[in-house]
């Protein structure tokens, strides 16, 4: 995935454009799900993490990974 590579290169706003892309292309795949949260989480955009892993959960409600970055992200959401 071309988001994955650009939010591994720190190219931070054009990865959340890929992943957007990707998620309208895919909707049934969490895996770019779990990479966008990731770049909010990096940009310290907590609420719009959490936002994008309900979606995800939604999808795959069995996935433990969703759940674990949501609490990460709730955890920064009442630290700030």
């Amino acid at each position: 995935m071309i988001g994955s590579q650009l939010k591994r290169s720190g190219q931070l706003d054009q990865a959340i454009v890929q992943l957007n892309e990707a998620i309208q292309l895919a909707p049934e795949s969490v895996e770019p799900y779990l990479e966008l949260a990731q770049v909010h989480l990096d940009r310290r955009q907590y609420d719009r993490s959490f936002e994008v892993l309900k979606q995800a959960i939604q999808l795959s409600p069995d996935d433990a990974r969703l759940y674990h970055q949501a609490g990460i992200a709730l955890k920064e959401i009442r630290i700030t």
